[in-house]
């Protein structure tokens, strides 16, 4: 996904930048010049393998979804979750 200022943002099924966890894909934003401005791994207790894209709000939000793990609100295990990352420039 491109946002309206060039930052372009994407998910990732396996992608991992911490050594504790496997590869349970992630969420990549690169400014227009190519640099890293957020990413994301995810940990199993936050969601899993994303299969989408996401989507950017006004406030600069990510939204997206991840298809496996994640908890509820009782901390149950889930069957995948619904996600946001904030901190993002607004369109």
């Amino acid at each position: 996904m491109m946002s309206a200022i060039g930052d372009i943002s994407t998910t990732t099924a396996f992608y991992n930048t911490s050594p504790y966890y496997s590869s349970l894909g992630g969420v990549l934003a690169l400014s227009p010049s190519g640099v890293l401005i957020q990413d994301l791994s995810f940990n199993g207790t936050d969601g899993a393998n994303p299969k989408a894209g996401v989507i950017q709000a006004t406030d600069g939000t990510l939204y997206g979804t991840a298809s496996a793990k994640g908890t509820d609100a009782n901390g149950n295990p889930a069957f995948g979750t619904v996600f946001t990352i904030a901190g993002l420039p607004a369109k």
